[in-house]
C-alpha cells in the first residue's frame, strides 16, 4: 500500500452473502477497499463481474489463469471474466 492513503483512493462496500465467512467477513460488514487495478495472488479483492455485480473474493492464480476463490467451502470459485477494482484493507463491523 502507498505510505498515505487519501480518501479519494478508498471506497466502502456493504457485504452481502456468506461467501467470505471463513475469512471472517460476514453479511452486514463494511469492507474498506483501496482502489487499484492489480493485486497479488492471495489478496482479498473487490472484483467487478461482467453483469456489473461487485464481489469480494480471494484472487488466485493457477495454470496461467486468474480466478476468484470464495472463503466458504460451500461456494464454488468464479472462473468467468472479471476486473480487479480494489484490495480490501480493513473490515468494519457494527455491534448494536
Amino acid at each position: 500500500l502507498p505510505p498515505r492513503i487519501g480518501l479519494e483512493s478508498v471506497f466502502a462496500l456493504r457485504v452481502k452473502g456468506e461467501s467470505m465467512i471463513e475469512a471472517g467477513i460476514i453479511e452486514g460488514d463494511i469492507a474498506i477497499i483501496h482502489r487499484q487495478k492489480v493485486a497479488n495472488n492471495g489478496d482479498i479483492i473487490a472484483a467487478l463481474l461482467n453483469n456489473n455485480e461487485t464481489t469480494l473474493k480471494i484472487l488466485r492464480h493457477k495454470n496461467n489463469a486468474y480466478f476468484l476463490e470464495p472463503a466458504n467451502k460451500n461456494y464454488q470459485p468464479i472462473y468467468k471474466s472479471f476486473t480487479v477494482i480494489g484490495k480490501v484493507i480493513t473490515v468494519l463491523r457494527r455491534y448494536t
